[in-house]
This record gives structure tokens, C-alpha cells and sequence, in this order.
């Protein structure tokens, strides 16, 4: 997997519950993830490598590589979209499911 760390200063700010609501107090926006975005999210804020996430997600629920490369990738991007690592988003609604 090539690793493109994203902007995780945005990420830092953002409240997670273990139940998966995530709340971005700058912009009144909340998401909802479920336990492998928790565990995806929780690595990015921490810093970790992308292979690093990947590997705690693996050891937890017992999936293969290339799926959880490909989830990763795929809630990167969405992550993205939703401007929580860089500075587009601003027309993200107010609640949504990462």
C-alpha cells in the first residue's frame, strides 16, 4: 500500500464515542462510524502509519489485506470529502455516515 499521510491536525480535534458518533466542534458536524472506522479513525488521530492501521484492523476482525487496504483507502477519501483533512468540505452536510 503506498501511504500518503493525510492532514491529521483536523482529524486531532474531532470528539469520537466508542459507539462511533464523531462530532467536528469547529464546524457543528457530526458523522456516525462503525467499529472499523473507530478503530481507522483512532489510528489516524494517533499518527499511525497506514500499514499500522491496517495491521490493528486485521489482528481485531480477522479480514483479509487487500479488503482492508481498500476500506482504508476508501474512508481516506471520504475523510477527504468531508474536509476533515484538508480545507474543502465546506458544503458537507451537518450529519452523515463516514
Amino acid at each position: 500500500m503506498k501511504e500518503t499521510p493525510p492532514d491529521i491536525q483536523r482529524l486531532r480535534v474531532l470528539a469520537l464515542s466508542e459507539t462511533g458518533f464523531v462530532f467536528d466542534p469547529r464546524t457543528g458536524h457530526s458523522y456516525n462510524v462503525n467499529a472499523v472506522g473507530i478503530m481507522m479513525l483512532e489510528g489516524l488521530k494517533a499518527g499511525l502509519s497506514q500499514e499500522e492501521i491496517c495491521s490493528n484492523v486485521r489482528k481485531s476482525f480477522k479480514t483479509g489485506d487487500a479488503e482492508i487496504e481498500e476500506d482504508l483507502s476508501a474512508f481516506l477519501r471520504i475523510l477527504k470529502e468531508h474536509g476533515l483533512t484538508d480545507t474543502r468540505g465546506a458544503d458537507s452536510p451537518k450529519e452523515s455516515v463516514l
